[in-house]
């Protein structure tokens, strides 16, 4: 079942300073993303299906670059496939999966100390 979605997203960072600091303390940025799932499910038998996944995604970040600017938004992608099994006439299901996940954009913060 594939799904696209492509909504506008915003992030808003309202940050308060102590003077002498002299950035403006409302920053707003506006992103046009395009992000899709798409999934492909086969039923090998009755009781067994293979699974497989594909999906992005966007994590708005609310840090304060040292330039004083906000970090651009993370982006991902996630890659899914696996294998879905029943037993006793579906009473009981197991999922083995396995997974593929990379992120970018990913702002990290310095060591104090």
């Amino acid at each position: 079942m594939p799904s696209w979605r492509c909504p506008p997203v915003e992030s808003q960072d309202i940050l308060t300073t102590p003077p002498p600091v002299t950035f403006t303390p409302r920053s707003e940025q506006r992103h046009q993303e395009f992000f899709y799932r798409v999934g492909l499910v086969y039923a090998v038998t009755r009781d067994v299906a293979l699974y497989a996944l594909e999906s992005t995604t966007m994590a708005v970040q609310t840090v304060r670059l040292i330039d004083g600017g906000i970090a651009e938004p993370q982006q991902g992608k996630m890659r899914e496939m696996g294998v879905k099994v029943d037993w006793a006439d579906g009473r009981v299901s197991a999922t083995l999966g396995f997974y593929d996940i990379a992120m970018t954009r990913v702002v990290s913060t310095p060591a104090h100390g």
